[in-house]
Parts: C-alpha cells; sequence; structure tokens
C-alpha cells in the first residue's frame, strides 16, 4: 500500500498510474503468497506451526 501512497504523492491522483500499480501488486501477491504458505512447513518445526503462520498472515496485511 506505500507504493500505492507514493504514487498519489509523486504524480498526484492518476487512477490509470493507480490501477497499473494495484495490477502489478496483485500479480505479485497472486504467485508470492501461495509459495510463502508452501514454504512455511520447511521453514518452522511443526510445534511452532500455529506461530508461523499467524506471524505469516499478520505480515500479508
Amino acid at each position: 500500500m506505500a507504493i500505492l501512497a507514493a504514487i498519489v504523492i509523486i504524480m498526484g491522483f492518476n487512477s490509470i498510474a493507480i490501477f497499473g500499480a494495484v495490477v502489478i501488486i496483485s500479480i505479485f501477491g497472486a504467485v508470492f503468497d501461495p509459495a510463502s504458505s508452501a514454504l512455511l512447513l520447511s521453514l518452522v518445526k511443526k510445534e511452532n506451526l500455529t506461530d508461523g503462520n499467524g506471524f505469516l498472515q499478520g505480515e500479508r496485511r
């Protein structure tokens, strides 16, 4: 969301630039969010899985 705020500050309220930034952020999110969830099982021990999942979900917001 900081990217969107930076675009508005730099370029003014340009709806095409904002739409383009939202599309790019969504594409990266569609690729990296499932990958980070799948990688979580390899990074944390099974007994810490709920803490790791909570951290991962909190980081996305």
